[in-house]
């Protein structure tokens, strides 16, 4: 396993990057990824096994992912991928196209996107200046209250410091969704992973802190209704196959698989450029625009435990990256099952005082129509 750093900056700005690149991540000055960024069609590449007549053979091989494969005889010599790279036998795979951040939202679930207070996870939010994406899980930072999301949802862009993009608010529902400052404005973005120039990135997220007390809701919209709990119970991890599901702003509950544990790809961000990301995990495809920031997560024991959140796509597959070093880097504890803020038990009525009445008239002549009552009332036990 790959040791991740990550350089925490007094901003909130996270870079990450490896203790040490392995011979398939360095084996030049140059990356792995720039040498076979000249080959039509690249998209990523990952250690895996060959691939023949639509069977998995087992041997081991340098996956080189592509748009589509072309014949030998359509490419210039320099333009086909050689049988071995950096030692290892390699296979040409279809990926389909690069994925992005999946800017383009074309319909939505409506509930999620409504305006609700508390703000609940898995509901539309956004930075002013972005589209829509989702609230992964509520989550607490130094003893606040917020909301993990993805870096592109909570930010202006994924590539400054965050101390040269605040003021960073955001909005439930988003912008695209109709947020407004004076009405939707809650919470600020007070940590993210940023994506420096050049270098490659391990995750794309942020947590943004509620800006006034219980602006943020200690449940997951919608969770109750699939899974019969509003929180999850724990992170957990994955393996190759396992069933996932997520709540997202625009697909709803969706439900997928897990088809590979540590990809690279590239992703395009749009005016941001294109990002090398790596140990990325791939999931068939269960998102769409507006997705982006979702937590995933599988069943164990009849219970959701968040095992990773989504943040790229390209109509084939879901992008993620694993949860675990994501809440460890930028210092979430997450809201899980039993940490509900427990509800004020309702105070037992006052019993009714049963009360005794005397009264005694006293008039003040026979024409007069004045009087005074005296009255006196006894409790009775």
């Amino acid at each position: 396993m790959r040791e991740i750093i990550s350089d925490v900056k007094e901003d909130g700005s996270v870079v990450q990057g490896l203790v040490e690149e392995d011979l398939l991540d360095s084996r030049t000055p140059t990356t792995l990824n720039n040498e076979l960024e000249k080959y039509p069609n690249y998209v990523g590449y990952r250690l895996g096994t060959k691939v023949k007549g639509g069977q998995d053979t087992g041997n081991r091989a340098l996956v080189i992912l592509v748009e589509k494969k072309v014949s030998k005889l359509e490419l210039k010599p320099q333009e086909v991928i050689p049988e071995t790279i950096a030692g290892e036998k390699t296979d040409v795979q279809v990926f389909g196209k690069m994925p992005s951040i999946q800017p383009t939202i074309q319909t939505r679930t409506q509930s999620i996107t409504e305006h609700i207070r508390p703000v609940p996870g898995n509901c539309s939010i956004g930075e002013e200046s972005v589209t829509a994406g989702t609230a992964g899980f509520p989550a607490k930072r130094d003893g606040a209250l917020g909301h993990f999301t993805n870096s592109h949802i909570c930010l202006k862009n994924v590539r400054d410091d965050l101390k040269d993009q605040r003021p960073l608010h955001i909005f439930q529902p988003g912008p695209y969704d109709g947020g407004t400052p004076v009405v939707n404005y809650y919470a600020d973005t007070v940590t993210a992973v940023v994506m420096p120039e050049g270098q490659p990135a391990f995750n794309d997220c942020g947590w943004a802190q509620g800006n006034a007390p219980n602006n943020i809701a200690d449940y997951c919209h919608l969770m109750e209704k699939y899974t019969g709990h509003k929180l999850p119970a724990g992170l957990t991890t994955l393996k190759v196959g396992d069933k996932v599901f997520k709540i997202g702003r625009t697909t709803g509950y969706t439900e997928g698989n897990v088809v590979d544990l540590d990809t690279a790809t590239n992703v395009n961000y749009g005016p941001d450029g294109v990002v090398l990301h790596k140990a990325c995990l791939i999931f068939t495809n269960m998102s769409a625009g507006g997705d982006s920031g979702s937590a995933i997560y599988k069943m164990v024991d009849g219970k959701p435990y968040i095992v990773a959140y989504l943040f790229a796509g390209n109509g084939q597959y879901t992008i993620g990256h694993e949860i675990q070093n994501a809440s460890s880097i930028l210092r979430l504890t997450p809201l899980l099952e039993g940490d509900e803020e427990p509800p004020t038990p309702p105070q037992p009525p006052s019993p009714d005082k049963k009360m005794k009445v005397t009264g005694k008239v006293v008039l003040f002549g026979v024409l007069q129509f004045g009087f005074e009552a005296v009255i006196e009332m006894e409790e009775i036990e």
